[in-house]
């Protein structure tokens, strides 16, 4: 069984195994074609998650609001 991973900016990543690697998360997100690198991604957690998803800081308004780091649990 596989599932569809969240979409980022409207956009979703491909279709990831019920029991993905980190890596295969990490490998889903880059390739979003959002201008993110994947040195600046990190995805840490057992295969199948719960994951912990590091994004690069980003910029509102002039102020940058630092990393965004959430964990995400399997449905």
């Amino acid at each position: 069984m596989a599932r569809d991973a969240s979409a980022s900016n409207g956009v979703a990543t491909g279709t990831l195994a019920f029991d993905a690697a980190a890596s295969a998360v990490k490998s889903a997100i880059v390739a979003v074609d959002d201008g993110t690198e994947a040195a600046d991604v990190t995805v840490s957690g057992s295969a199948g998650g719960p994951y912990t998803v590091t994004l690069p800081a980003v910029l509102t308004h002039g102020t940058d609001t630092g990393d965004l780091v959430s964990t995400v649990a399997a449905a």
